[in-house]
């Protein structure tokens, strides 16, 4: 009976930090969004011509068959002990520095690159509602969008964001396109494509 408490006991010792641990980083209570610190922005433009994206040959192709892939970096950590620092409060397993990192977070004296406007444009006209400079996120589809920060924690997360031409532009020409990232803190990050010839 005892060898059984005991067991038990041990059991409930290891389990409760774990429950602890999930508990606090569901999606309901995870803000980790608060503390995203974006540390680079990579854009490719890709032939997506027979639906699997691959390198452009020639640097042309049709219009329609272009893809952007924009990857935006979190660069303070993959662990997932860093995206929700709400965990810090609540686990016994949390390092004292990742405390810190939360409280500097939440002091707002952490780095917290919310984002507050995305752009995606290009230097050369794409057609007469289209001027180069003008935003062109309207041309695109992506099922993913890359998100403004609005208060919801799930805005703005990091990873691959795909994007799809949908229309063609008015006249063949060359094209290298920008996309701008302006963060609530002032932070701008912006990163452009090799240049492409873009058929109609």
């Amino acid at each position: 009976m005892r060898k059984k408490l005991l067991s038990l006991s041990i059991l409930f010792a290891a389990i409760w930090p774990l429950s602890a641990l999930l508990n606090s980083c569901n999606p309901d209570n995870c803000h980790s969004r608060y503390c995203t610190y974006v540390s680079s922005l990579d854009v490719k433009i890709m032939d997506n011509g027979d639906s699997v994206p691959h390198d452009i040959v020639n640097n042309e192709l049709y219009a329609k068959a272009l893809t952007m892939q924009i990857t935006v970096t979190d660069g303070l950590s993959t662990d997932s002990l860093w995206l929700c620092p709400h965990i810090a409060m609540r686990s016994p397993f949390i390092t004292t520095a990742t405390a810190i990192y939360k409280k500097n977070c939440d002091d707002a004296t952490g780095p917290r690159d919310l984002l507050d406007t995305f752009r995606i444009t290009s230097n050369h006209d794409f057609d007469a509602q289209h001027p180069a400079g003008t935003d062109l996120q309207d041309i695109f589809y992506s099922s993913s969008p890359v998100k403004v920060y609005t208060g919801n924690p799930a805005d703005h997360q990091q990873g691959l964001y795909t994007y799809y031409m949908r229309q063609a532009p008015s006249d063949t020409g060359t094209h290298v396109f920008t996309v701008t990232m302006h963060f609530t803190n002032g932070k701008v990050m912006s990163q452009s494509t090799s240049p492409v010839k873009l058929l109609k």
